[in-house]
């Protein structure tokens, strides 16, 4: 089962669900908070890293492969903002410059 999703016969799942590669960086200010309210003294940062490739992967994938992104979570005086970033390798440069992945 697993080389059927290694050779992409069947949906990848390094590539859907909750892997599913975030297309666009973002910095959202003042989050809505949905239930509840954040405490006016919680002050700080949740940051998370894992992989994330910014165009479609060729070829075999594990998402030990794909390229990086950095999400946060900044928590301030009862507001809450959310930032991603795509990691600026020299793999990505050259993506970016093909407009598509180089790997296979």
């Amino acid at each position: 089962r697993f080389d059927s999703y290694r050779k992409g016969t069947e949906t990848n799942p390094y590539l859907s669900g909750n892997f599913e590669p975030v297309k666009d960086e973002v910095f959202q200010e003042s989050c809505v908070v949905v239930d509840g309210h954040i405490p006016e003294d919680l002050n700080g940062s949740f940051v998370r890293n894992g992989a994330n490739p910014k165009y479609e992967p060729k070829g075999l994938y594990h998402w030990f492969d794909g390229d990086g992104m950095v999400h946060r979570i900044q928590v301030s005086k009862g507001k809450v903002n959310y930032a991603n970033h795509q990691t600026r390798t020299k793999k990505i440069k050259c993506d970016d410059i093909n407009k598509e992945s180089q790997m296979s």
